[in-house]
């Protein structure tokens, strides 16, 4: 019996879990060189740029862009000591500086440069590098063995500053003054310690055993015992990280990432590919000063968000077709999709459990006296009186006093029996039977859930479905007293309620290919067409026309006590008492329109703008999290969000969560090109020479949730000291002329929840051509000057050698001049233009240069007759 408890124990711990669904997704495929690169650590530095130890060297993303700085082999872990990055790699260890972030090389340490490396750790002024053979440490810019070759190392680690080391042989020590001593702690010492992190005073070991320990203030040594500690045992932990200090994440080799409250045990989520994950097999995982946390698999690298207030709900099992529509209605979530209209119910699992009793059989042998009936009954009562050592049968006595009675002989037979027991507790998508076809609006009116699309009107209760109007609807209006249905080919339907299970309906025929229909107060509706605009109050309709060249769906909505109306990127406002529409500038341009009550929802090129209630600018922003919305819906009850995506999310924003506190980091200056030539070393100032070099420059704020949605700002004082507008285009400025002179560059960047950064300052030095500097034009002076002394001392003895000096003279002259007036009067025209000016100068020149031929040839003759 006691296998068999143990059995029905095992299989009665469940977990379940609620309908708050999964931590959002984003999944990072680098391009280029960087491509299918295998990721073997994770680090981020101080300026919130991540990086990735890949095959081919250290992997570089700044939000925006990837870089690839090659190693000549593959690095396999990295460590950050203030702003260098250290690396261990197959050609052994390196180092990275970043102080600059536009400017990063690669640097060989000394030592054991032919040795291949796996871990690199450090300690507060102590830095150690470890293969599996031997232990180094880094000192005075060199490698120094530290131990012997005696076994395997299979870890090198740190936790709360002290170094640990973890042998093949399942041991684990510390490195205490270059010298291995045993761990302190008794749980670790016949173990090898595979990972340990650490955060404030908490340090989590996992041993290669599966077993996990938590270390609080360097002290007490805790087992950490999980609620799901067969899947982690499964799973095989060989990984973590600490995100808050109620939240690690365990990376597994077979079941993704485990998150997991060290304090309890308890299981908040696990990530894997049901939950999205590309692939179950976790190469590295890392958390970022934002909380989230970076995961490395064979499919690249994805990134999970627990602490931003959207969850996904596409990913529990039996929901079909593409998410449209979601609402809550009594405590149960429905989804209508492409295919129909789910509800997300909890379903148990159970397992059948086979096991065999032996069942007493009895026959029917030879007589019996009584005597001997009652002192076996005696010896074999009780439940386990079979078991008892049988005594030798007595014969019976056939006299009077002993009648003979019949004695029963018992045998057993095994018997096999069944035990239904919950193995687990699930939410699954379950289909509302009676609808097979599109449902895209779901609606909660007087207590009743209504379902609205191509399968027409349905009233929904619970797992029935009820048909109210048998035609496609397009658009549902509910009030309190109606409902008006558009259906799908514009018809307008009015349904009445007659009692509390009955409806009425009536076709309204006189407005066709209609899209919306907008209240406006309690006697006045809007109906809007592709074409015009219709108003109704009291059975009296006006219509105004609309322009809508790309045959769009118009909207409507009331925005600050005015009329909007939408349509083919533009927006108007309507003038009531001309009954006319005015466009309103400053709305339009938009992208993407998306109805919602009493809101329409708008996309830009640099985020969402809304009409109607607003919920925030804070909330706004993180609807740029996600990049390809496809409908927007708010909870009648909660006022919170169902995002939907062309993608096949189904996303629930919580407005009212308690909205992280996000690390911001400093507007960083990526790369500079010169003549479309990268600069590795970037002097400060940036020096360039004559006019014809371009300069590109390129800035990047690392923002990881919505990278798209930065906007930056840029002015470049000394040519234009005003500011451009904030634009997610001003990340690369362009520059491809720029006049002699100094210039200073200043960048802003602002993200969408209105944090804007520091001005990031780059000095800009055009400087002339060599023949345009002031020390060219005293070299001409001085050489002018040589010349024409030269002359008259030369002009005796050698006349020809003279007059060949002083012809060099007149013509330096000439130059001269022509330089100087040349960068004196600098006006564009073209080739024409320039001309004319050479023939100017010409012409002012000519003068100064007969009266200096004149000098020098009446010096010559002069020279002649003396």
């Amino acid at each position: 019996m006691r296998p068999l408890v143990v059995f029905i124990l095992f299989f009665t711990v469940c977990r379940a879990h609620a309908q708050n669904g999964t931590y959002m997704l984003r999944h990072y495929q680098p391009g280029g060189e960087a491509a299918g690169q295998t990721v073997f650590d994770i680090a981020q530095d101080n300026h919130g740029l991540m990086y990735f130890a890949v095959q081919r060297g250290v992997l570089r993303f700044d939000s925006r862009n990837w870089d690839l700085l090659q190693t000549g082999g593959a690095v396999y872990d990295l460590w950050f000591d203030n702003n260098t990055l250290f690396t261990a790699g197959w050609n052994g260890a390196g180092k990275i500086a970043l102080h600059n972030p536009a400017e990063w090389r690669f640097e060989q340490l000394k030592g054991a440069a032919a040795t291949s490396l796996f871990r690199v750790t450090g300690t507060t002024g102590q830095l150690f590098f470890g293969n599996d053979r031997f232990i180094y440490e880094y000192a005075n810019d060199t490698l120094k063995q530290l131990t012997a070759e005696r076994q395997e190392w299979v870890a090198l680690l740190t936790a709360e500053n002290i170094p640990y080391v973890s042998s093949g042989e399942g041991k684990t020590f510390v490195l205490k003054q270059n010298n291995l001593v045993p761990v302190a702690f008794a749980p670790l010492h016949n173990t090898a310690v595979i990972f340990a992190e650490t955060h404030h005073q908490h340090t989590l070991f996992g041993t290669d055993e599966g077993r996990l320990f938590v270390l609080e203030s360097g002290k007490y040594l805790r087992t950490l015992k999980l609620a799901d500690s067969a899947y982690a045992r499964a799973s095989v932990v060989v990984s973590a990280c600490w995100i808050t200090p109620d939240l690690v994440a365990l990376g597994t080799l077979r079941g993704g990432v485990m998150f997991v409250n060290p304090l309890t045990g308890h299981t908040e989520q696990i990530i894997n590919y049901a939950s999205g994950l590309p692939d179950n097999e976790i190469l590295a995982l890392a958390a970022d000063r934002n909380r989230n946390v970076w995961v490395a698999h064979r499919y690249g690298i994805t990134r999970i968000m627990p602490f931003i207030p959207l969850r996904s709900f596409a990913h529990y099992p039996g929901l079909e077709g593409t998410p449209l529509c979601a609402e809550r209605f009594n405590g149960t979530l429905y989804t209508g999709t492409a295919l129909g209209l789910y509800r997300l119910d909890r379903e148990d699992r159970y397992e059948e459990l086979v096991y065999y009793v032996e069942v007493p059989v009895t026959v029917k042998p030879a007589g019996k006296t009584q005597a001997n009936e009652t002192r076996a009954g005696k010896e074999k009562s009780g439940w386990f009186g079979f078991l008892k050592r049988r005594k030798p049968a007595v014969q019976p006595d056939k006299s009077e006093n002993n009648p003979v009675i019949t004695e029963y002989k018992v045998t057993y037979r095994r018997e096999k029996r069944t035990l239904r027991m919950l193995r687990a507790s699930e939410y699954v998508f379950r289909k509302v039977q009676g609808i097979d076809a599109r449902i895209s609006g779901l609606q909660v009116w007087n207590g009743r859930l209504l379902a609205s699309g191509m399968a027409g009107l349905w009233e929904i209760s619970e797992n029935r479905a009820q048909l109210l109007l048998d035609e496609p609807v397009r658009y549902l209006l509910t009030r309190p007293g109606n409902i008006t249905a558009i259906s799908h080919d514009g018809k307008v339907h009015r349904m009445q309620v007659l009692s509390n299970q009955t409806f009425r309906a009536e076709a309204d025929s006189t407005i066709f290919d209609a899209t919306y229909v907008l209240p406006d107060a309690d006697s006045t509706t809007w109906i809007c067409t592709t074409s015009r605009l219709y108003e109704i109050k009291n059975h009296a309709i006006r219509s105004l026309p609309i322009a809508n060249p790309d045959y769009d769906a118009v909207y409507g909505v009331m925005h600050h006590n005015h009329l909007l109306f939408t349509s083919s990127g533009r927006v108007w406002a309507l003038d009531s008492r001309r009954f006319a529409l005015t466009p309103v500038d400053s709305l339009s341009g938009y992208t993407l329109a998306l109805p919602d009550a009493g809101r329409i929802w708008l996309r830009f090129e640099d985020g969402w703008k809304v009409l109607g209630q607003d919920p925030g600018r804070q909330q706004l922003s993180y609807l740029s999290i996600i990049p390809d919305i496809a409908g927007i819906h708010t909870a009648q009850h909660s006022g919170n969000l169902w995002i939907t995506t062309s993608s096949g999310e189904l996303i629930y924003f919580r407005q009212d969560a308690l909205l992280p506190v996000t690390a911001h980091f400093p507007l960083l200056i990526r790369r500079i090109k010169i003549n479309e030539t990268p600069v590795e070393q970037v002097p400060l100032p940036v020096r360039l020479i004559g006019e014809n070099n371009a300069v590109q420059v390129q800035v990047v704020l690392p923002e990881y949730n919505m990278p798209e949605a930065v906007k930056y700002r840029y002015r470049l004082a000394g040519l234009v000291n005003t500011w451009s507008d904030w634009s997610p285009n001003h990340a690369v400025l362009d520059f491809p002329f720029l006049p002699e002179g100094k210039y200073r560059l200043e960048v802003q960047a602002q993200t969408p929840d209105g944090y804007t950064t520091n001005i990031q300052t780059l000095p800009i030095a055009v400087l002339p051509p060599y023949w345009k500097r002031w020390w060219f034009y005293a070299l001409e002076f001085g050489v002018f000057s040589l010349l024409v002394l030269s002359s008259f001392r030369l002009s005796n003895r050698y006349r020809i050698v003279s007059r060949i000096l002083s012809l060099l003279s007149i013509i330096i002259l000439i130059e001269f001049i022509q330089t100087v007036a040349g960068t004196s009067l600098q006006v564009g025209g073209g080739p024409v233009a320039e001309f004319l000016i050479q023939v100017m100068i010409a012409f002012i020149i000519l003068p100064v240069e007969g009266y200096l031929r004149n000098i020098m040839l009446r010096s010559i003759e002069k020279n002649q007759r003396l």
